[in-house]
């Protein structure tokens, strides 16, 4: 009997080392990567939440169309960082303040002040720069990088090397400025 895309189960979608998962237990398994998404771009507990929800909504959407090509944690990564990336987008628009309050937003009291200032100059990125240092930071791979957001494994590297100096930049002046 063959089995329209809407029934076939997530666990015969993935490959055959992993096991059976429902929606809410891939959801509960990833929340520590879908946090990190997250957490890049929102600053307000309540904007996290509601990003976490819209997260959700979009992977149960969209779990039809994981066909198995990559691993779940890829493809989650990818679903996250558009919704993440969309959600900042109407933010800004729908807001008036200015970015410059959000990037100043003090940092979790439990943060090493290092990290934290760190966190601050992530959060001057841009967008997509934002997105690849966030997962570089999550140890990905380049070509995991480069699969999730759609390009090619040396414009990762690139990237990552022109981040890094750009933060290294960042990190000195701020040394200079103490």
């Amino acid at each position: 009997m063959k089995q329209s895309a809407s029934t076939v189960s997530l666990s015969e979608k993935m490959n055959a080392s992993t096991p059976e998962m429902t929606l809410e237990q891939v959801l509960t398994t990833y929340k520590p990567l879908l946090l990190k998404v997250i957490n890049s771009y929102c600053q307000a507990p309540e904007d996290r939440d509601d990003l976490m929800q819209e997260i959700s909504v979009q992977v149960w959407k969209s779990l039809h169309r994981y066909d198995g090509r990559v691993k779940l944690s890829t493809w989650l990564y990818r679903v996250a960082l558009n919704v993440a990336i969309s959600h900042h987008r109407k933010q800004k628009k729908e807001t008036t303040e200015s970015l410059t309050q959000v990037i100043e937003a003090p940092p979790p009291a439990s943060e090493n002040p290092q990290v934290a200032q760190l966190h601050r100059f992530i959060n001057q990125l841009d967008e997509f720069n934002k997105a690849i240092i966030l997962l570089y930071l999550d140890d990905l791979s380049h070509e995991e990088i480069s699969k999730i957001l759609g390009i090619s494994k040396s414009n990762v590297g690139t990237r990552i090397g022109r981040i890094k100096e750009k933060l290294k930049q960042a990190f000195t002046q701020h040394k200079t400025q103490d």
